[in-house]
């Protein structure tokens, strides 16, 4: 019988808490579809930060600094795999993950930057945020005051494009349209970014 890709994360979840103990990150990724590797990423970098930006609030100085130290370590350990000889899928899927591991360790090292003083910040509530309910096995999708469900749409091992701070705005931008119920109709000239800017 096979596994809805929901039952499919749900078990990824329960195996990437132990990404520092038994199954380091680098490894539990050839357990898993691209996609929700790449979900289950984002849903740890999310619990990851949030957490740090708390114990920061609360008098630790070093703990935002301390997991980017953790980000470095596992995109570090994605590139070593990169070197090697790896399918053609499982290179795919990798160099997906570094894309969004180069973009998630700038973001933290943006909130260092900036001193960021807690998780109620905009610097860190401006992010694409994803949450793990594990009593639904709902995936919560996050950004300022949007908030919508993950409905697991299959969409496959592609390659993704880079993220730069624009894509950050243009997240904004279109979940905001979303939420008012006006949507976005991105418009302009051929080749300017259009598609690229509002995928991601």
């Amino acid at each position: 019988m096979q596994k809805s890709l929901r039952a499919i994360l749900s078990d990824a979840m329960e195996k990437a808490v132990n990404w520092e103990i038994e199954m380091p990150r680098h490894e539990w990724i050839f357990h898993y579809p691209a996609q929700l590797c790449i979900t289950g990423t984002q849903i740890y970098w999310t619990d990851e930060v949030q957490l740090a930006l708390e114990e920061y609030e609360n008098g630790q100085e070093d703990a935002v600094r301390r997991y980017l130290e953790l980000c470095n370590d596992r995109l570090s350990a994605l590139i070593q795999l990169v070197l090697g000889d790896l399918k053609s899928a499982d290179r795919t899927k990798i160099i997906s993950l570094i894309t969004m591991d180069v973009h998630s360790r700038d973001v933290v090292d943006r909130l260092i930057s900036q001193k960021t003083e807690g998780p109620a910040a905009f610097a860190w509530q401006q992010q694409l945020r994803f949450d793990w309910d594990q009593a639904t096995q709902d995936v919560n999708v996050k950004i300022c005051d949007f908030s919508c469900k993950y409905f697991y749409e299959w969409v496959g091992n592609t390659g993704r494009l880079v993220i730069t701070p624009l894509t950050d705005r243009c997240y904004i931008t279109l979940t905001m349209g979303l939420k008012l119920f006006l949507g976005g109709a991105p418009a302009g000239p051929a080749g300017t970014g259009k598609v690229r800017h509002c995928l991601g």
